[in-house]
């Protein structure tokens, strides 16, 4: 049948659309009127459907809420793996000036040699 619709052109398939257009705004001011009455709600509650319903709500609150939670760990998930990241480059950097200044401590530490003295000559 999908096929055969999809088959039909634009001109065949116009009567029917406007049709089903008719109808589905019929139907749906027929369900606000029908829900504005009340009528709806003490079907639910007759029928046992506004606790299954209220229900769903709390489940889907409950889904909703465990999805922003984990949001939130995730978020504090990424911001703790970035400090760690600029934790590690600064105990790098460290690391380097360490020995740098390590280094010309040995340096300053070891004796220099001196210059030769040069025998003092009297000159008369």
């Amino acid at each position: 049948a999908g096929a055969k619709w999809k088959a039909v052109s634009m001109q065949q398939k116009e009567p029917y659309e406007k049709r089903v257009a008719q109808d589905w705004k019929a139907y749906t001011d027929a369900m606000s009127k029908y829900k504005a009455s009340g009528l709806e709600s003490e079907w639910k509650a007759r029928v046992g459907l506004d606790k299954a319903d209220a229900k769903k709500e709390k489940e889907k609150a409950a889904k909703l809420k465990e999805a922003k939670k984990a949001k939130a760990e995730k978020v504090k998930m990424r911001a703790l793996k970035a400090k760690e990241a600029k934790l590690a480059k600064q105990s790098v950097a460290i690391a380097k000036m360490t020995a740098r200044l390590e280094k010309e401590k040995a340096k300053l530490a070891s004796p220099k040699p001196r210059p030769a003295a040069t025998p003092a000559t009297s000159e008369a």
